[in-house]
């Protein structure tokens, strides 16, 4: 079965980025591939591809691109995009 680190925590570091907290957290805790808080990086993924479209009709490009650019390179929708691919296919 596939492992992965991740933590199930609600701490945030202050000026650290999202992506940087989730590499942080691996590095702190060991937990199986079935702990990751899949619920919580759906949520998370949701929310930013809502700001994107709210964003893009209002007009707001700079903002939009902001949002874009976080969502890439968040490492938690780097797993998600890794289970997807490793488990419905």
């Amino acid at each position: 079965m596939l492992t992965y680190k991740a933590e199930v925590s609600n701490v945030r570091l202050k000026g650290l980025s999202s992506s940087l907290l989730w590499h942080k957290m691996i590095i702190k805790y060991n937990k199986d591939w079935k702990e990751i808080p899949w619920k919580e990086i759906h949520l998370k993924l949701y929310n930013l591809q809502y700001k994107i479209y709210r964003y893009t009709k209002e007009n707001k490009i700079n903002l939009m691109r902001k949002i874009q650019r976080k969502l890439v390179n968040e490492f938690g929708n780097k797993l998600l995009a890794v289970r997807m691919v490793s488990q419905d296919n």
